[in-house]
């Protein structure tokens, strides 16, 4: 029995294992920030947030559904006891030390509302004569007869705020024998702390509230359980509007009157609010934030009961303490994946190919940010980030070639009176079908990119100063003389485009981008419609501030 109850302990500890590494996975895509400026980075910081907050709820949406399937499990094992009353539940509650890890308490009432059993995170029981018949939370389970997740209370146990799930005892018949309650602390909570190293910058963070506007957590605990509602002073709007139902960002203004871009995710299932609050001044700063999370592992304790239980112990442990080295090699990069031995048939084996399976995820996570980092949402096209890279090598390459450095700096002609007259949806797609005729009018190797609103940037690969660039311009000016067909409609979107070059010798990027922006307002002023090519000699001075 000893080495069973010890193996069912060691399942515990694998259990926080696996949700310290999902956590970590977390604060990773929390720790990837782009670096922008705030009028240019609005929407990627925004987005960014958005999803970062939608992972945090999903995952304390699977926290919750774990935590269920838990005290599930736990109740159809009393119903199937002999004789479940209260000394054996109580017997019952206390052997379960891996459900502990999971609640600051287990409480078992029976029909009349009455507390039968009971026991604290630490192991104590509990004892006391309240009534919990009046609260809805057991009322609901017993209507209902299924598990439920309660409105933020005031215990009567301990006094603290927190919330419960429940689960029904069922009997033969399918009537509820008893109410199995697991309650999660909202001051202190192990539950919410789970997402704080998602809290964005240095001086945001992150709250959560009911579907009612109830507190539910906030780094200001002296709010918790009060309504957002009822406070001083009225809530900020972005606020009511996420109560009323809506999901996203926005920039505003929070509770102590900070700049901020706030961020709303409503989670499944419980139907509660995760918000962030990102101080503007820090947000569009562009500070890249590092996230680490560390990793807690129990310490494995051989206990000496003599020399063969010894043994018989260390042999128990030696696959688990493989495992977890592996894991931490592999976490530390010392080692791939494939240390994982997939092929055990075991527990260990099954554990091993979780941990496998995380790691690919993982690995995939990463690519994709690491390609959104680098891409345009809208468009597809490269951003502006990919842009100052792009930049970077294709000087490096011109100065091996000894060749030239060609950028050409365009925009949608009166893009501003489409966005005007038929609406911002119609505007993103004739960004889309520019983007598109864009990339098919240049050539393979040419670079194209798109900054921020309608503003395009090329990079001219190996193109001919003398009449490459003339045809190739021309060639993508001629290309948006088609009308644009828009739901139904034929739109004029005609571009102006402003190309600079220069010989390695004299290129310098940021020079480049100048002369090419101020060629590409000779193209407005002389009439829109047409392409400009910067003279060599303005990139020599330093060229004239844009009237």
């Amino acid at each position: 029995m000893k080495i069973l109850s010890t193996l069912a302990s060691l399942r515990g500890r694998l259990t926080f294992i696996l949700i310290m590494l999902v956590l970590s996975a977390c604060a990773l895509v929390a720790g990837i920030a782009l670096s922008v400026v705030e009028q240019e980075g609005r929407a990627s910081i925004g987005a960014q947030q958005f999803s970062l907050l939608s992972a945090a709820a999903e995952h304390l949406a699977a926290d919750i559904d774990n935590k269920q399937i838990l005290l599930g499990m736990l109740a159809e094992s009393m119903a199937g006891a002999d004789k479940p009353d209260g000394a054996r539940m109580q017997g019952m509650l206390e052997r379960h030390g891996a459900l502990r890890t999971e609640f600051d308490s287990i409480i078992v009432l029976d029909r009349a509302g009455r507390l039968a059993a009971g026991v604290l995170r630490e192991g104590r029981p509990v004892f006391g004569d309240q009534r919990f018949d009046d609260r809805h939370y057991f009322k609901a389970t017993l209507a209902q007869r299924k598990s439920i997740v309660s409105e933020p209370v005031i215990s009567k146990v301990s006094g603290k705020p927190l919330i419960l799930i429940t689960a029904p005892v069922l009997g033969a018949g399918g009537e509820v024998l008893y109410v199995l309650g697991g309650s999660i602390r909202l001051d202190h909570s192990s539950f919410f702390a789970k997402i704080r190293n998602l809290n964005p910058g240095d001086s945001g963070y992150l709250f959560a509230l009911t579907a009612d506007g109830m507190i539910l957590h906030h780094p200001n605990t002296t709010r918790l359980l009060r309504n957002v509602r009822s406070e001083a002073g009225a809530p900020v709007p972005s606020t009511l509007k996420a109560l009323g139902g809506w999901e996203g960002w926005t920039l505003g203004s929070s509770k102590n009157g900070t700049r901020a871009v706030l961020t709303y995710k409503r989670m499944r299932g419980t139907g509660w609010i995760l918000g962030s609050v990102y101080p503007s001044a820090e947000a569009f700063r562009g500070i890249h934030i590092a996230r680490e999370t560390a990793w807690v592992d129990a310490a494995v304790v051989a206990l000496l009961v003599g020399l063969a239980g010894w043994y018989l112990l260390r042999l128990v442990l030696n696959p688990l303490h493989l495992l977890r080295q592996a894991v931490e090699e592999v976490e530390l990069g010392q080692r791939d994946i494939d240390a994982f031995d997939l092929k055990r048939s075991d527990e260990i084996g099954a554990l091993s190919r979780a941990f496998h399976s995380l790691s690919l995820k993982r690995r995939a996570a990463e690519a994709q940010l690491a390609r959104m980092a680098l891409t345009d949402a809208l468009t597809g096209l490269r951003n502006r980030r990919s842009l100052d890279e792009a930049l970077r090598a294709a000087y490096e390459r011109v100065k091996r070639t000894r060749g030239t450095l060609s950028v050409a700096f365009l925009d949608i002609d009166h893009f501003k009176r489409i966005n005007d007259t038929w609406g911002h949806e119609a505007g993103d797609m004739v960004l889309q079908e520019f983007a598109r005729r864009l990339l098919k009018s240049v050539r393979a190797t040419d670079a194209v990119f798109r900054l921020a609103g309608d503003e395009f940037v090329i990079i001219f690969e190996f193109a001919d100063p003398a009449h490459g660039l003339d045809v190739a311009a021309a060639k993508v000016v001629q290309a948006m003389q088609a009308p644009f067909e828009i739901g139904g409609r034929s739109l004029s979107a005609t571009t102006s485009m402003g190309v600079a070059a220069a010989h390695w010798s004299e290129a310098d990027p940021k020079r480049i981008m100048l002369a090419a922006d101020e060629a590409l307002y000779a193209a407005k002023r002389a009439g829109r419609n047409r392409y400009h090519l910067a003279s060599p000699d303005v990139l020599v001075p330093e060229p004239a501030a844009r009237r």
